[in-house]
């Protein structure tokens, strides 16, 4: 906008009528700007709400499941129950930060736990 008025100053007169209309216009765009910005930052703060909430839910099954185990029959209890401290290691993991390709690998090792724990 600096630039615009510095550069286009030499072309136009100041008269009152451009000067008004120059700053409604920018009225308007500093306002949509703003509403632009405290949407994006809802929508942000609304995702990471939703996001820890999962990551609960899910701490939670684990959790269960790591109680309800006990009540299997022990030689399968103990294998459940190590199975579920590997997929818990493997969520710690997920939820770190890494390469494309280490997460890649991470989740293709949840399934095979997945699949492992559901047979």
């Amino acid at each position: 906008m600096w630039f615009g008025n510095v550069f286009l100053s030499q072309f136009r007169t100041k008269d009152t009528e451009t000067s008004t209309d120059l700053g409604i216009i920018q009225t308007a765009t500093l306002s949509l700007l703003a509403l632009i910005i405290g949407f994006t930052f809802s929508m942000t703060i609304d995702r990471h709400d939703q996001h820890k909430v999962l990551e609960e839910g899910e701490a939670n099954a684990i959790g269960t499941e790591f109680l309800r185990a006990d009540l299997l029959p022990p030689d399968v209890s103990i294998a459940t129950k190590k199975l579920l401290l590997e997929y818990v290691d493997q969520r710690i993991l997920f939820y770190s930060k890494q390469s494309h390709e280490v997460v890649v690998e991470i989740r293709s090792k949840t399934d095979l736990l997945q699949t492992a724990l559901w047979n």
